[in-house]
Order: structure tokens, then sequence, then C-alpha cells
């Protein structure tokens, strides 16, 4: 990885800017076997907001239990990622870029009002059959302690960065198999817009049939991560003493205004689950989530 280039954040940038960048700005592209640039974003005293926290408990369906519940890290640092791939030495456009999956791991939980050290980063990247593929990873730490840590993939399309490479172990996950719980529930209307205001990511196809349509949608759909939090919600919580681990797979869109089906396996540490739309039978969403006594970190 060359030499890194550091955005310094003293709150969570302001997006329009950033998105002027994505839209307007020529990216001149990346050549088979060159790298992404080294880029990172720090946000040395972040802090969530009070309002915007409650506002996403409450689209997500989770209790104030006083700590951040376990995606939200993700919503915080939205805007470091952004502000990353809105970066002038960023060579590919994200338009049409999709988030393939996520890799996270909480030490312990955060407190709600909890001063913290985030700092995200390009980490790697590869080829794949797709496109180019390449990785994200953030840190949040609180006096010092690592207490959450993920690993963000996203895929930029494109058959032009060489042949592909071997999928990383994390890409992997094994099929459900005789889930023992089920539930349902409907995606809301309005929920697009109304978690584009939580989450700040605007990206038109969770917020507009028209353009969702423009980019290939048969209609809008809504963001990954909301789907995700209530998966999440809907399965058994875990035991509270010991660090957990989620991965979660995006594997197709989750339309607004359906309904989905939740199946999950359930024992006494982990859960398994798939999410299915409407009458999809392949899952839009894959995850499992566990607790581990002494996990090793994600991020090295």
């Amino acid at each position: 990885m060359p030499s890194e280039t550091t955005i310094e954040c003293t709150a969570s940038p302001a997006l329009w800017p950033l998105y002027r960048r994505i839209l307007f700005r020529k990216r001149p592209g990346l050549k088979a076997g060159e790298s992404l640039p080294g880029l990172a974003a720090h946000w040395p005293d972040a802090a969530a907001d009070a309002e915007t926290l409650t506002a996403y408990r409450e689209a997500c369906a989770f209790e104030d239990d006083g700590h951040l519940p376990l995606l939200y890290p993700h919503v915080l640092t939205g805007g470091l990622h952004m502000s990353i791939i809105a970066h002038d030495s960023f060579p590919l456009s994200p338009l049409g870029s999709v988030h393939l999956r996520d890799h996270i791991l909480q030490h312990r939980p955060i407190p709600a009002e909890a001063a913290m050290d985030c700092l995200c980063r390009i980490s790697g990247q590869r080829v794949a059959k797709s496109g180019l593929e390449f990785d994200v990873t953030t840190v949040v730490t609180v006096e010092g302690s690592r207490l959450w840590e993920s690993i963000s993939t996203y895929l930029v399309r494109g058959k032009k960065y060489g042949e592909p490479q071997e999928a990383p172990a994390l890409a992997a996950m094994a099929d459900l198999e005789q889930p023992d719980t089920e539930t349902q529930w409907h995606v809301p209307r309005n929920m697009g817009r109304r978690y584009a205001g939580i989450s700040k990511d605007y990206n038109p196809i969770h917020i507009s049939r028209i353009l969702a349509k423009l980019f290939g949608f048969k209609r809008d759909l809504i963001h990954g991560f909301w789907s995700a939090a209530r998966c999440l919600n809907a399965v058994p919580a875990l035991p509270a003493d010991d660090s957990v681990r989620c991965d979660l797979l995006f594997k197709g869109p989750v339309f607004m205004d359906s309904d989905v089906r939740l199946k999950a396996a359930v024992s006494e540490t982990r859960r398994r689950f798939d999410l299915f739309c409407g009458s999809n039978p392949r899952p839009c969403l894959a995850g499992a989530v566990w607790s581990e006594a002494t996990p090793s970190p994600l991020v090295t």
C-alpha cells in the first residue's frame, strides 16, 4: 500500500460537498495491477448525537439500553467512508458501486454518551469477476481501549482490473440449515427517506423509485444496514458478557413497501439468519452473529 493521506475531521463530514465531488469530478480510473491510494479518515472526538441515536433506535425497533446498538458505529462513521471515496486522489467513480459485506467485532458495548476516536482507512483490494473489491476498515476506541472494529467491502463494477483473485475467507458463509425460527415484517413505504435522514446516506436508489429504476432496479430499495439491524433485533439477544462478532453478506435488494421473512437457526452462542424479500426464493441478506470470549482482532 502506498504512503497514506489522512483526512482529519472535527465533526462528521458534511455530505453534500462530498456528493458534489462524487458526481462531478472526473476520475482517471485504475489500470490492471495498480493499487488504490493510501487514504484514511480520522475523527478523534466523535460522539453520537442523542436525537439521531433516538431516531435510529425507533426506526430499527431497538430499546434504549444506554449503549450504542451493534451496527450504529457504522452509521456514525459513514461520512468518514464517504470522505475517503470522494477524495481527489481516489481514482474510481463510486457511482453504481455496491456494498458487498461487512464484518464487525464489538469487544464491549459502547456507552451512548462516550467520546470516541474513529479511524477509517483503505486496507486492501482484490480483483473479482465483476470488478474491483476494496476494503475499508474502521476502528473505534474509547479512552484508549478498542471497543469496536469492522471491515467493510465494496465493489466497483468493471472487468478491466486484471485476472480475478481468490476471495478472502471472510467472504464465505455456510448455508442456513434447519432454521428453527421464522418471523416477518413489512418494510414501510417511507423508510428509505426516513433512514436516509438518520444515516445521511442519500443514495438515490433508497429515496426515489424513479431514480432507482435508472440504476436498474424495479423500484426503490431499503438500505442494507436497516435490514441488518431489523434482523439483529428479531433474533434472541446474545449473552451480555462476551464480545460479539457479526458477519453480513448483502446479496440482493430488499424493496420498499415489501413483506420480508427472516429464517434463523438459534443456538446458545450463535444466530445464523437469512432474509427473504417477497416471493424471491433466494436470500437478500445472509448474516451470522455470535459471542466470543477471547476474539482475535479483525483489524491489524
